[in-house]
């Protein structure tokens, strides 16, 4: 068994997987959100896409058993397990810095999108 890899509050961490491979998710303190991404690794830019996977699933709830699709609607990641209490909705886009500005909250607020350091184009 592979080393948990713990994430705190308002952070991230990248895990690999490999065809076949699984990753257990595991909320420890209950009630707060966790975001999953997912991302193919070839450079194609294709990622795993909520808004695909719910119009290629015809609902906005996953069960046990269903395949999330990328951008591409090619298959990603199955559900093989919810032991969660809570019920998964995947209308909800991850928090970005519009969402808690229309919230009201005026100062940096961590979240999904942007981490806390600052990014800039260049060119």
């Amino acid at each position: 068994m592979e080393k948990p890899v713990e994430i705190k509050a308002r952070s991230g961490a990248a895990v690999p997987l490999a065809a076949g491979q699984s990753i257990r998710i595991v909320n420890t303190h209950g009630g707060q959100v966790v975001d999953l991404w997912a991302f193919r690794t070839d450079g194609s830019g294709e990622h795993m896409s909520m808004p695909h996977s719910v119009v290629t699933l015809g609902r906005i709830k996953p069960d046990v058993g269903d395949v999330l699709v990328t951008n591409l609607r090619k298959p990603l990641l199955t559900l093989t397990a919810d032991t969660s209490p809570g019920v998964h909705c995947m209308l909800f886009a991850a928090c970005d810095p519009a969402r808690y500005r229309l919230l009201g909250c005026q100062e940096h607020h961590d979240n999904c999108a942007l981490p806390a350091r600052r990014w800039s184009c260049a060119g």
